[in-house]
This record gives structure tokens, sequence and C-alpha cells, in this order.
């Protein structure tokens, strides 16, 4: 008897028990990218704040400090909001806005290889093209963790290097270390190179990485 409930246990953990296991990682998996794509999108909108007024000469660092102190105070146990964390999504803001080369990278790669435009469902929400950018941020880098991103704004210097390798984190869905063990072994230079690229901007990028299921409709 106790043979028979051993082998009644170990075929349902191959049958239900597993596809009850696969829908919960799946709606965890769900749940955390819904969370990122909203921690992203705000860390863009307060970058893009915090860029303006600094460049408008009404905010310097020391009002920079007391945002970050204001904000602590307000909302107790909040992490990333610290002065270089306000100045991390200022970066991020300013990396991707309607004024950067990686905007313009953008529109160049888009034009090249015909892709649609790639819709999130936080972007149907988002009305200010000017903003989002015509969904660079809110659905490609929404796909991105924070963390990734941080690695992107340290480690990698021109915008074909950035996006090249903001795509190939989502295609291969590359961990922080890994992302970091490819920069360090110039994995872009050596794409660069080994396919001898000139002219054609989308050829800098990950072969297929614009038919790949989690970047378009």
């Amino acid at each position: 008897m106790e043979s028979d409930e051993k082998n009644r246990i170990e075929m349902n953990s191959t049958n239900e028990f597993t596809e009850i296991v696969r829908l919960i990682e799946e709606s965890r998996n769900r749940a955390f990218q819904k969370v990122n794509e909203e921690l992203v999108l705000l860390y863009f909108t307060v970058g893009k704040t915090v860029s303006v007024r600094v460049a408008e000469g009404t905010w310097g660092d020391k009002t920079v400090e007391e945002l970050s102190a204001y904000i602590m105070n307000r909302v107790p146990g909040l992490s990333g909001f610290t002065r270089r964390g306000l100045y991390r999504m200022k970066q991020f803001y300013e990396t991707y806005s309607v004024d950067s080369d990686c905007y313009r990278l953008w529109l160049e790669i888009q034009e090249n290889t015909g892709i649609s435009k790639i819709v999130s469902p936080v972007a149907t929400q988002i009305k200010n093209d000017n903003l989002f950018n015509k969904q660079i941020v809110s659905s490609v880098m929404t796909q991105i963790s924070w963390t990734h991103h941080l690695m992107l704004l340290s480690k990698t210097g021109t915008p074909e290097e950035k996006m090249y390798y903001s795509f190939l984190i989502i295609k291969d869905k590359l961990t922080v270390r890994e992302l970091e063990r490819q920069i360090v072994s110039a994995v872009f230079e050596r794409s660069l190179i080994a396919n001898q690229i000139v002219s054609s901007l989308s050829a800098q990028f990950p072969t297929g990485v614009f038919k790949d299921p989690c970047l378009s409709n």
C-alpha cells in the first residue's frame, strides 16, 4: 500500500503538480515584470524632473540632497532615492530622452529594420509620447531590471553599445552577472569585428532580436 501511494504521488508530481508549479512561476514572473515596469517608468519620470530643474539652474546639488531627505522622511523605508540614486535617475533619463543619441539610434534602428512599435500594457496607458520616447522606455527598457540598467549606465559607453546589450539582455535573459561578463569580455566589440559591420546599424544587434516574441506585437 505504501508503495502504491508513493507511486501515485510521484506520478502526480510529474503531471498536475508540475503544471501548478509552472503556473505559479509564470504568475510570479508576470508580477515581477509589472513591478519592474512601474519602477523603471517612475525612475525615468523622476530623472526627468531632476534633469530639467538642474538644467534650468533652479536646482543644485544641495536641492537634490534636500529632495532625497524629504522623500526618505515622507516614505520611510524606501530605497533607491539617495542623492546618488537621484543622480542615477537623472542619468537614466538623459540617456534615453528624446534629445539623446540613444533615442536617435532607436529611431534609426526602427527605420532600418522595419520593426513595428513595441507596446506593453503599461505603455497603452501613457499618452505623452515626448516623455516616453515612442516606446523605447515604456516598452523596451521596462523589460530590463533597474540593476541591469545601473550596470549599463556605469559599464558601457556609446549608444550602440548600450542598445546592443539592452537587446541582448532581453533576448538571452541575461542575469546581471552574465551581463557583466559579456561586457568585460567585450562581446559587443568582437561582434562588430566578426560581422565586419560598416554602415548598417541594425546589423550591430543580435541576429533575429527583432523577431523575438518578447520584442514584437
